[in-house]
């Protein structure tokens, strides 16, 4: 006999054995794609994961990198600038108000009727470096529909120059009611005012409008420094003049951005030094640096939900 290992069994047994081998066949033929299937489900629902996990991750970096600065967290203090900081406060040394204030602050502390007068040059004085016409504000067409920034913004200061609203006798329109009379329809949503919408075509329809209403007015271009058609206003500087016309009530302005309108609604010139907030801001009106002072900002009122309420630019930007 041929060495090895032989497997002797009955007739019967062979048959059982014949089933269960087939049995074990069949259920790898018929289970075994259920199990590879299960596995690679498994395995691209584990794909499906890390890809959009990591999709989370960069969305949030991209939204990190949009926020604005301000509201960022700040980076965490080091254990040097902590201790400093910690030593500071312990050696702080405090001192009585009659050791701090001016002869001339302290006689207000005691005489009311200085302080009053006082205040109230200090406000003429701040009137003269901030301003925000809230009646502007007041007439802003927010929001405006998805491309009707210049339209919305021609409401705004319509509503201003000629509404109750504002420093008129009319009804307050309704942005609905300026694009009907201009001779728009519904749906207002999908009206795409880029193509045809541009600066002369914003005096052409306050024109329209003032036919309409059979009222008299006028429209240009008050400053464009650069490009076709470039501008400059009359004598002095043109802050200056854009300031009176911001304090005007019969005049407005709409400001034309990169692919936008807004309206602008005040200003504000801020000092070079901290220590001159509360004082008098002397510089020559009349002189260059102050029409491109990086210390005036310009306030603006947009239109666009998609943006703040109230925007702020540079005048040396503008």
């Amino acid at each position: 006999m041929n060495e090895g290992l032989w497997l002797l069994v009955p007739p019967a047994a062979a048959f059982l054995l014949g089933v269960v081998m087939t049995y074990v066949v069949l259920l790898q033929r018929v289970v075994g794609p259920w199990v590879r299937k299960d596995l690679r489900n498994e395995k691209e629902e584990m794909i499906h994961r890390e890809e959009t996990e990591e999709g989370e991750q960069h969305d949030e970096k991209e939204i990190t990198n949009d926020v604005d600065p301000r509201f960022k967290i700040s980076r965490k203090p080091t254990k040097q600038e902590k201790k400093e900081a910690k030593q500071l406060y312990q050696n702080r040394k405090p001192k009585t108000v009659q050791q701090v204030l001016s002869e001339e602050k302290m006689e207000m502390i005691n005489h009311a009727s200085t302080a009053q007068k006082y205040g109230h040059d200090l406000s003429l004085m701040m009137n003269e470096r901030k301003y925000l016409d809230l009646k502007q504000w007041h007439c802003m067409s927010r929001p405006q529909y998805k491309y009707s920034c210049g339209v919305s913004s021609l409401t705004s200061i319509w509503n201003y120059l000629f509404s109750t609203l504002g420093h008129g006798h009319l009804p307050v329109l309704s942005q609905e009611e300026v694009l009907t009379i201009l001779g728009f329809s519904e749906p207002f949503n999908e009206i795409r005012f880029g193509p045809f919408c541009g600066n002369e075509t914003l005096l052409q329809w306050f024109k329209e409008l003032l036919k309409a209403f059979n009222l008299e007015g006028e429209a240009s271009i008050f400053w464009k420094c650069k490009g076709l058609h470039k501008t400059k206003p009359s004598g002095g500087s043109v802050l200056e003049e854009l300031k009176k016309g911001i304090r005007c009530s019969q005049t407005a302005f709409i400001y034309h951005c990169y692919n936008h309108y807004m309206v602008i609604m005040g200003y504000d010139e801020s000092p070079s030094h901290q220590h001159q907030i509360y004082e008098k801001i002397r510089s020559d009106s009349q002189s260059h640096e102050e029409t491109s002072s990086p210390n005036a900002w310009i306030l603006f009122g947009d239109n666009s939900k998609l943006q703040e309420p109230v925007e702020c630019a540079k005048f040396s930007d503008i």
